[in-house]
């Protein structure tokens, strides 16, 4: 049965503070976010030979993938603005 379970979960913290000018004191942006995913399959027969014999070649895996960016707005140092990211 393909796709009988999904399951996803996310998140998102952000913090901005603001001075007595009205203006945000801070000038870098930061952002991550990181996905782990885990499989496992306890079925022995999900392979079969052209013997038909089967195979167990797989019990579980894990996987993971992270993201992260750092960026400044436009007026801080630079008339436009700059980020860099990796993942």
């Amino acid at each position: 049965m393909p796709r009988a379970l999904t399951l996803e979960a996310g998140g998102l913290a952000t913090r901005a503070r603001i001075d007595g000018s009205g203006g945000l004191s801070s000038t870098l942006d930061i952002t991550a976010s990181a996905v782990v995913g885990y499989n496992r399959i306890e079925a022995s027969d999900a392979i079969v030979t052209e013997d038909g014999d089967p195979r167990d070649v797989f019990d579980e895996s894990v996987s993971y993938s992270g993201q992260v960016r750092a960026g400044v707005q436009p007026g801080e140092g630079l008339p436009i603005g700059v980020g860099i990211g990796a993942g």
